[in-house]
């Protein structure tokens, strides 16, 4: 006699085709996600860090600008500047800044040391002892009324730009002045 009631049962030895594909598909859409976040985080170090650099160029060379700016001695009848330009200044006839290019340079006794890379402009502006904006492009007679200069440096890197803006009063000029 034929025992119909037992039943037979398979055993699973794995998965279906179904459920590996909805796994791939599932692991797929969280790794695309996951890439996403990676990528956009690590974008937005890259240029976090490129700015931080340019900062770190620009206010090193600004520090070092003001301090030669204090220091520029005067003459009987005013500072001894002897010449400015929108991106140019020279003073005792062998100290100035200059933007060369895209390096912004510092000349001191006929040696040129950088002090920024990469400067997409540099910009002096000069007052006088009323706070009157002078003109860009001055001779070493009409700067003898400098009393104030305000310099702008802006370097750029890889799309980004950081801008630098300074005002410097000559110390020498004050006493003129007094």
């Amino acid at each position: 006699m034929i025992d119909r009631t037992r039943v037979t049962t398979r055993q699973r030895g794995g998965f279906t085709l179904i459920e590996a594909i909805a796994t791939i598909v599932v692991l797929g859409a969280l790794g695309s996600i996951a890439s996403s976040i990676l990528f956009t985080v690590s974008e937005s170090y890259l240029k976090a860090s490129a700015i931080a650099q340019m900062h770190n160029e620009a206010s090193s060379a600004m520090e070092r600008m003001v301090r030669e700016l204090r220091n520029i001695p005067s003459t009987p009848t005013g500072v001894s500047i002897d010449a400015t330009q929108t991106s140019s200044l020279t003073w005792s006839g062998t100290s100035g800044f200059s933007l060369n290019g895209s390096q912004l340079r510092f000349s001191h006794a006929g040696g040129h040391y950088a002090l920024a890379n990469n400067c997409a402009a540099f910009q002096v502006q000069a007052f006088d002892h009323s706070g009157n904006a002078l003109p860009a492009t001055m001779n070493a007679a009409q700067a003898q009324h400098v009393r104030r200069i305000v310099l702008t440096i802006t370097l750029e890197q890889n799309g980004l730009s950081h801008t630098v803006r300074s005002g410097v009063y000559i110390r020498s000029a004050i006493a003129l002045d007094a």
